[in-house]
């Protein structure tokens, strides 16, 4: 039941991630393109990434992390209009929005549930394992982190509540003598992002189904989950309304099964272990 669990939960992190993406996509670069056009290309490509293996995704991985450094190189970049005056007053509505938005936010670091998942699959020390997972968040929320505060110093507060995508729409504003648009050249880059995060929730549905129903091999259970995603993002469209509700319901599941379940079993774990050795 848990399983079943997780891998609903999978899915529905993977939905919201290809219709955020190809809402991204049809706003800003293929307004006449259909969505399933754009859904399927990301999950066929997706697919045939964790095809390999984990071992292959993770040499992928790294060799893809290098393109975040440029993503920060060009934030950074644009840093050199921002204003400061702009982020006063502080606190002017209290710590209640600030925690509010705190909430929407959150979603980006519920991703460490994926590395409970694979915990047993990656070779390494305790401490080295832990290490990596504490860097990685480290550098999400410094990533995150930069990207808020160069938007806010940016763009006035009066400004900022009428610009849907402030990066996007900064980086417009600049260009480089090899790079006209800034903004085409960091959503080029941004969609290979968005590939391998939706890839590690393919890969972890299709892992926690093949565990469920064992004459579905890792294949055809990527294949069944694929079908999911795109009919669920067919179904959710560009509709606000339904992305926003499963915006919230991604939100609670993440509660749920990223925070709420690993605190529950982390003492149940080692009560079972002192029990463990009682036995022996």
């Amino acid at each position: 039941m848990l399983s079943a669990g997780f891998v609903l939960y999978f899915i529905s992190v993977g939905t919201l991630i290809i219709i955020l993406y190809s809402r991204m996509i049809s706003l800003w670069v293929l307004p006449h393109t259909p969505l399933w056009i754009t859904a399927s290309l990301m999950i066929l490509v997706c697919f045939y990434m964790i095809s390999g293996g984990l071992l292959v995704m993770g040499r992928l991985y790294t060799m893809l992390s290098v393109l975040i450094l440029i993503l920060f190189g060009v934030i950074l970049y644009s840093a050199k209009e921002m204003n400061i005056v702009y982020l006063f007053p502080i606190l002017e509505s209290g710590w209640g929005r600030v925690f509010g938005a705190v909430n929407q936010a959150f979603f980006s670091f519920f991703g460490y549930i994926v590395s409970l998942v694979i915990y047993s699959k990656v070779i390494g020390t305790h401490k080295e394992k832990l290490k990596v997972i504490l860097y990685a968040h480290s550098f999400v929320f410094l990533f995150y982190f930069i990207i808020v505060f160069v938007s806010f110093t940016y763009f006035s507060t009066e400004e900022i509540t009428l610009v849907p995508e402030p990066i996007l729409y900064m980086l417009k504003a600049f260009e480089l003598p090899i790079i006209a648009r800034l903004d085409l050249f960091f959503i080029s880059i941004w969609v290979v992002n968005v590939a391998t995060t939706f890839g590690t929730y393919l890969y972890m549905a299709g892992l926690g189904l093949s565990h469920l129903c064992p004459i579905c091999t890792k294949t055809t259970a990527g294949i069944i989950v694929g079908i999911i995603v795109l009919a669920l993002t067919l179904y959710v469209g560009y509709d606000i309304q339904k992305t926003e509700q499963l915006n919230q319901l991604v939100l609670r599941m993440g509660y749920a099964f990223s925070l709420g379940i690993p605190l529950i079993m982390l003492p149940l774990s080692y009560v079972r272990k002192n029990r463990y050795k009682e036995g022996e």
